[in-house]
């Protein structure tokens, strides 16, 4: 089937017309950089980002020299799964430690390029090796885990001995993000999971935090997703926010200010490295390249030109129409909603004493106001065309947490109940604005969901959940009986399209005017695999969209919505690549029909 480019939404005009001047990246996404005494750099990027699988281990690491040419590559020694640090001290100093995450093996390889050691870790842990921190102490710090809370961070020598251990009572890290043994003989950790940076000691007691525990703001109190943290002078430090798109400079008493940057913005930075001038050499992952900044934010080195560079989108996530020409947009990670229209953006302004907080569903109401899933405020509310709050709905009697808790989607019905999807709550909740539960879907047992994300209505009073952790959308009638479960569409020639973290699913209903004139159309945001599907609720395939050319990039990353403007035009929000993208379906393979 093919696809044609309408727009991409949330670029600023200048990075479309320079995209096509931009010459190829050499990394796709750097997770770590160094500069060498002798002024080259050396990088590790994660690889085989877009498969979405739940281990990763396609990585590679580089040496590469301030004219950009690569002296190194570990893929030319035949490991495509080497994540790599520099050794800057004692009798390696100049080699690069890559640790292979396939083998449980550490390797130091000489500026050369020849191994010169290799060192065996499967009895350090079991847990899968994800990355190594050099200590500037004739140490290596290598960190395992399998998944949140399954840690293990092992201090080891230059001889393969174990030095020191995390110890196993320690249970508040969710994932060790990035790490550094500092002067004081202290851990710092960024935890990208429970959104903290902190200081442990080597007993595991924590010794200082920024930012609160599961608890992601973009104030400058705290972080949303920290990558990384180090120490830099006069006893601040420096994390990497990542989904603030921001490196804070933290002083000793907690006080935090972002580091200027000018030029092409941050995109999702995972990693910052004080070095010998006094820069910073950021991994700005979003942005698929490595930059070095001086004091004043000027780019004074980089790998290539940043990949989008400037944006005024932050993981937007919802896409509602308010017309033909007009629709809304949730613009989740700057905490506020706005509108497009013939290509122009306007924010729609609250006017309230209670900011937004990471809202990932706003609809359009008959009246011309917005109903808005304000998910970590954990509130429903409804605001004026004009901008006033009309009514906001949080506490709800019958839920264990007694309030909502991080309500994804909602949807006025049309007897003006709300179907709120609350995901952490594992349930779907049609009620009043009082509060009062009149009907559900997960609280009483006969329907089990995890991570819904999304519900939608169809004539009969079913509904269809996305029940994104279960990898299926359901078909759920109003006695709670399951009617349809639907894990994979199946195309005439039998070939399954599978789901995989369903994030949004919608009902599209093709009219000639206000007459309703085939079939419905389901349109899921197939997360997992980055693409979007549209099939019927029977589960049956009609079309296919990944990615279009003209796009850059062609592809998506992480798609959280899309809908159907018409049966041809496709409205998709690309998550993690910050911006809407509007496509047409030209023509379907064997000549299919939409509907």
């Amino acid at each position: 089937m093919a696809w044609q480019l309408v727009s991409e939404l949330g670029l600023h005009e200048s990075h479309r017309t320079e995209s096509a001047r931009r010459f190829p990246s050499a990394v796709c996404y750097p997770t770590y950089a160094a500069q060498a005494a002798d002024g080259t750099y050396v990088i590790a990027e994660e690889r085989g980002v877009e498969k979405q699988v739940p281990f990763r281990f396609e990585c590679r690491t580089i040496r590469m020299d301030v004219d950009r040419r690569i002296l190194f590559d570990s893929h030319e020694l035949g490991f495509e799964d080497a994540h790599g640090c520099l050794v800057d001290d004692g009798g390696m100093a100049g080699a690069i430690a890559l640790l292979r995450r396939t083998r449980w093996q550490l390797l130091f390889v000489a500026p050369t390029g020849d191994v010169v050691r290799t060192i065996e870790l499967q009895n350090i842990s079991k847990r899968l090796p994800r990355y190594v921190v050099a200590t500037g102490r004739n140490t290596l710090l290598i960190v395992f885990y399998n998944r949140a809370y399954d840690i293990d961070v092992a201090e080891i020598d230059y001889e393969g001995q174990l030095r020191w251990y995390l110890p196993s009572h320690v249970r508040s890290i969710g994932i060790v993000g990035g790490l550094e043994l500092t002067a004081d003989d202290t851990i710092l950790v960024a935890d990208p999971f429970r959104h903290v940076i902190c200081e442990v000691s080597r007993t595991g007691n924590v010794l200082w935090q920024f930012g609160t525990w599961d608890h992601p703001a973009s104030d400058l109190a705290h972080c949303s997703n920290p990558s990384s943290v180090t120490r830099w002078r006069h006893g601040r430090r420096l994390v990497a926010d990542t989904r603030n798109h921001r490196i804070l400079s933290i002083d000793s008493s907690g006080a935090a200010s972002p580091w200027p940057v000018e030029g092409a913005a941050l995109c999702d930075p995972v990693y910052v490295r004080a070095i010998a001038s006094g820069n910073v050499l950021v991994c700005d992952a979003g942005n698929a390249c490595v930059r070095e900044l001086d004091r004043e934010g000027r780019t004074v080195w980089q790998t290539s030109e940043p990949l989008i560079g400037a944006r005024h989108l932050s993981y937007p996530r919802s896409i509602v129409l308010r017309n033909a020409r007009t629709f809304v947009v949730a613009d989740t990670g700057n905490d506020r909603i706005v509108e497009y229209s013939a290509g122009k953006m306007r924010e729609i302004t609250m006017r309230s004493d209670v900011a937004l907080f990471w809202p990932r569903c706003a609809r359009v109401l008959s009246s011309g106001a917005l109903l808005v899933a304000d998910a970590r405020n954990g509130r429903i509310i409804e605001i004026s065309a004009s901008g006033e709050p009309l009514r906001t709905l949080g506490n709800v009697r019958g839920l264990p947490l007694g309030r909502l808790s991080d309500p994804h989607d909602v949807r006025q019905l049309p007897n003006g109940h709300l179907l709120v999807t609350d995901s952490p709550q594992d349930c779907v909740l049609e009620l009043d604005w009082t509060g009062m539960v009149h009907h559900s879907i997960g609280l009483d047992g006969r329907v089990q969901l995890k991570d819904p994300h999304s519900a939608d209505v169809l004539p009969d009073g079913r509904i269809v959940v996305a029940d994104t952790g279960h990898n299926r959308l359901l078909v759920v009638h109003r006695d709670g009986t399951v009617s349809l479960e639907i894990e994979a569409l199946l195309d005439p020639h039998g070939r399954c399209y599978r789901l995989r973290l369903p994030r949004y699913a919608e009902l599209y209903w093709p009219t000639m005017g206000d007459v309703t004139i085939g079939n419905a159309v389901v349109v899921i945001a197939d997360t997992g695999h980055n693409r979007i599907l549209g099939g019927t609720i029977d589960g049956r395939f009609l079309w296919q969209f990944d990615s279009v050319s003209g796009a850059h990039p062609s592809g998506l990353n992480q798609p959280r919505w899309a809908t159907l403007v018409n049966d041809t035009h496709l409205l998709v929000s690309d998550h993690f690549h910050h911006r809407i993208v509007h496509a047409k379906l030209l023509e379907v393979a064997g000549s299919e029909e939409i509907a």
